[in-house]
């Protein structure tokens, strides 16, 4: 009897087991520009639009910067605006993994 309720607990637990579905993940795989280097003018404004792969990523938060704020600041509503020429890069990262994209900006 003993033998008989352990077989069926086992079984049953197998049976639980094998009925669940796998959880499946969706990871940011990449953050990139449609151009990876642009050119501009002194006093230019311009508006980037990150691409995210997959796409289910594109309403995500994330930072934007400029290796450069002498030469190209960010507004807050995204904006860029070249100050002066020279070059910078505008990194836009992933706020909760270390994916990111870069455009490098020359601005004459």
């Amino acid at each position: 009897m003993k033998i008989s309720l352990f077989i069926l607990i086992i079984f049953g637990f197998l049976l639980t087991t094998a009925c669940q579905k796998a959880s499946t993940q969706v990871v940011l795989q990449t953050i990139k520009f449609q151009s990876e280097t642009l050119n501009r003018a002194v006093g230019d404004n311009l508006q980037l639009t990150p691409i995210f792969t997959p796409s289910v990523f594109s309403s995500i938060d994330v930072v934007w910067s400029t290796s450069n704020d002498a030469v190209l600041t960010i507004q807050p509503d995204h904006t860029i605006h070249a100050n002066k020429a020279g070059s910078a890069w505008i990194t836009v990262k992933d706020k909760n993994s270390a994916t990111a994209g870069k455009c490098l900006i020359i601005v004459n």
